[in-house]
C-alpha cells in the first residue's frame, strides 16, 4: 500500500518492524503476551476511523524509511479529503487482514471479535 506524503509516494510496510512498533505503542502488561497486541488495537480502531490510530499505523508502517512525526500527520491530514481519510483507514484495516506478517493474528482477532459481537446482539 502507498500513501502520498509531501507530494511523494511512500510505500507502507507491514512486517516485523511494524508489529514491534505497534506493540511498543500499545503494550501494557505481561511481556509474554506482548506480540500482536498493537495489531489488534490497530485493526479495531482503524475500522472506526480513529485518527490517533491512523497516525500510529502510518508511523509504524514507515518506520523502516524515516521518522513519521505528528507534524507529518497533521500536514497529511490537512491535505487529504476527510472521505479519503476514511477510505485509507478501511484500506489499512483490510491490509492488516492480508499481509503475510499480520494476517494470522488479525484474522483470529477479527473472528473472536465477530463472535463476541454476535453474542452481544443476540442477548
Amino acid at each position: 500500500m502507498e500513501i502520498t506524503l509531501h507530494g511523494q509516494k511512500v510505500q507502507l510496510y507491514f512486517g516485523i518492524r511494524f508489529i514491534r512498533e505497534m506493540d511498543n505503542r500499545y503494550f501494557t502488561g505481561n511481556e509474554v503476551a506482548k506480540y500482536g497486541v498493537g495489531l489488534e488495537n490497530a485493526y479495531d480502531k482503524l475500522k472506526n476511523h480513529d485518527l490517533v490510530m491512523l497516525d500510529d499505523v502510518l508511523a509504524a508502517a514507515t518506520a523502516t524509511q524515516f521518522v513519521f512525526t505528528d507534524k507529518d500527520f497533521d500536514e497529511f491530514y490537512s491535505e487529504t479529503d476527510p472521505k479519503e481519510i476514511d477510505k485509507i483507514c478501511d484500506e489499512l484495516a483490510k491490509n492488516l487482514l492480508t499481509q503475510p506478517m499480520t494476517k494470522k493474528r488479525v484474522t483470529t482477532f477479527k473472528k473472536n471479535l465477530d463472535e463476541v459481537n454476535k453474542k452481544t446482539t443476540q442477548e
